[in-house]
């Protein structure tokens, strides 16, 4: 198993660099109109003025993604390049994580190639791509605590949404604790390492809330996704009360943030109950692998006639 992996994580770091070598110069709307602008615009400037550009033209102020362009960019490297070698990093990472749940490399090299939310974070989701880059770092290190936190905050710093997958874990952990009457000795520990992304992203967190609770109010379509991925977790998952406590923190965060990005969360949560199960071979995973590909088909082809993946269709 270590060898095929081995093989084919380099494997499809090269393939997911080509196709978006390949894909990504079509991809010129939605928020890629002002990806492209701000990255442009500021080459040259230095990192206080390309700063203020870059929140003024996104209106966030999430550090990473920012500082990542600007490098790119005040080197002359042509942004598709750059996202190219970005999306190769997430690919590895990814199938490294997929590794370590005992996925077969064959699931696993599918999903990563095919799947809808993989596509989505290559060529849409620029911000909360680093943010998942740095996330699939984190959980690689999660028996490394220190290496584990850095990789977090970074993985928060770079699209504060990412607060939700690590304060499911942090729920997780405490609730199960205080269940078993016993409370983590650590728990202040966790608590103020957390509140270092949470300070620093204050106002963007502030502007996240307003701008959804301004929103109409949810409906039952809004849930649909999320507890279908629970009841699919809670399908293969063998710590049955692990599962709900993880999606709680993600049904709830579903009346404040946005339910896509929200149900792409659980569908990874999902994923990591399903692959450790006869490595990805069963109906859950296939069912939702296939229904992914056709959706991956409109995503792609919405890009090539569009200049963006979305065009008439939200996933």
């Amino acid at each position: 198993m270590a060898s095929k992996y081995s093989v084919a994580k380099k494997f499809i770091a090269v393939a997911v660099f080509l196709l978006s070598m390949l894909i990504s110069p079509f991809y010129t709307g939605g928020d890629q109109e002002w990806y492209i602008k701000t990255y442009d615009d500021m080459a040259g400037l230095g990192l206080v003025d390309a700063f203020v550009l870059y929140k003024g033209y996104l209106g966030t102020a999430e550090f990473v993604h920012f500082f990542f362009i600007w490098l790119g960019s005040s080197l002359h490297i042509e942004k598709d390049l750059l996202m190219a070698i970005f999306n190769a990093i997430f690919a590895y990472l990814s199938m490294s994580f997929f590794e370590t749940r005992k996925a077969s490399v064959i699931v696993a090299m599918l999903i990563v190639l095919t799947n809808l939310y993989f596509m989505v974070l290559y060529f849409a989701a620029e911000r909360l791509k680093f943010a998942f880059i740095f996330l699939a770092a984190a959980l690689l290190f999660i028996d490394r605590p220190k290496r584990f936190y850095v990789t977090a905050i970074l993985s928060v710093l770079a699209h504060i949404e990412a607060i939700v997958v690590f304060g499911s874990m942090f729920f997780v952990k405490i609730s199960k604790r205080f269940l078993a009457g016993k409370i983590p000795k650590s728990t202040l520990t966790i608590i103020a390492i957390s509140l270092i992304p949470l300070s620093l992203l204050a106002s963007q967190i502030y502007t996240k809330f307003s701008i959804h609770s301004q929103h109409e109010s949810r409906t039952v379509l809004d849930f649909a996704r999320i507890f279908l991925f629970l009841a699919l977790a809670l399908l293969y998952s063998k710590d049955k009360r692990e599962t709900l406590l993880l999606f709680i923190p993600l049904v709830v965060a579903i009346f404040l943030l946005d339910p896509n990005r929200l149900n792409m969360l659980g569908y990874f949560a999902f994923l990591y109950y399903a692959l450790h199960y006869r490595g990805g071979w069963n109906a859950g995973v296939l069912l939702t692998s296939v229904y992914f590909v056709f959706a991956t088909f409109k995503f792609v082809t919405n890009i090539f006639f569009f200049g963006n993946g979305f065009g008439d269709y939200l996933p």
